[in-house]
């Protein structure tokens, strides 16, 4: 995007791979929303920007694939409930070596068989919805990986059956400081169904303050892997003077 003022609709034709790429935008950020265009089931998903760094962009499902990646460090991406008639190719959201400051999973998402999300940010990552579901099938895969933490509502699920499901939370060579639990999965479900393994790496914040778990599994959320097998690996944070800073905490959940 650059120099463009008008909305862009592109969903007269059919890509396989889409990538967009936000502006760059020197003392500013981008707040994107990846979201329906306002008809459902019409095979047509837009990009918009919620602070008027770019245009909207209307497009159709790709067949393959669609990237976003963030212009700026401090660039946020709000995912919108996406019906699978309107989105559902492999999704990825920004990378490694290019993550966004944070990523919302506002709404549902559930992806054609085989395909994958990923999604990277250096902030929290959240499912902050009931309706906060994100599902792949078949082989697909869906990666969460944050330098700081992941959080689950109640209600909220990740799903997959022969994929699998790895997240990631704090787990970079220099930890991030804070108040926060790498993992939190309060009321919510992370499950591989099928053959898929289910991974958990969380490290808590440094505050002084208590609770600076790992991994906190707890209201009866239930967490499970597929014959690939669960790994729910925790270290807590906190100082000194903190307390009740589990590695993994089990509480009332399966």
């Amino acid at each position: 995007y650059d120099g463009v003022q008008s909305t862009i609709d592109i969903s007269g034709s059919t890509a396989a791979n889409l990538v967009f790429n936000l502006p760059s935008i020197v003392s500013s950020q981008s707040n994107a929303f990846l979201e329906d265009d306002s008809t459902s089931g019409n095979n047509i998903a837009q990009l918009r920007s919620g602070n008027s760094t770019f245009p909207t962009t209307i497009f159709t499902n790709p067949t393959a694939s669609a990237a976003i990646s963030p212009g700026n460090s401090g660039d946020t991406l709000t995912l919108n409930s996406l019906a699978t008639t309107d989105f559902s190719s492999s999704l990825t959201l920004g990378s490694a070596a290019s993550p966004f400051s944070s990523i919302t999973f506002a709404g549902g998402l559930t992806l054609a068989a085989n395909n994958s999300l990923s999604a990277n940010a250096t902030g929290t990552i959240s499912l902050p919805n009931a309706t906060s579901n994100l599902a792949v099938s078949g082989t697909g895969s869906i990666g969460l990986t944050t330098a700081q933490n992941i959080s689950f509502s109640t209600g909220s699920s990740i799903a997959s059956v022969d994929g699998a499901i790895t997240l990631s939370a704090n787990q970079q060579a220099t930890p991030t400081g804070g108040d926060f639990i790498g993992i939190d999965i309060s009321g919510a479900t992370v499950q591989a169904t099928g053959a898929g393994a289910v991974t958990l790496h969380g490290m808590g914040g440094d505050a002084s303050t208590h609770f600076q778990r790992g991994v906190h599994v707890g209201s009866a959320a239930l967490v499970s892997g597929g014959t690939g097998g669960l790994l729910v690996v925790g270290q807590g944070g906190g100082s000194v003077a903190a307390s009740s800073n589990d590695g993994v905490l089990l509480d009332g959940a399966s």
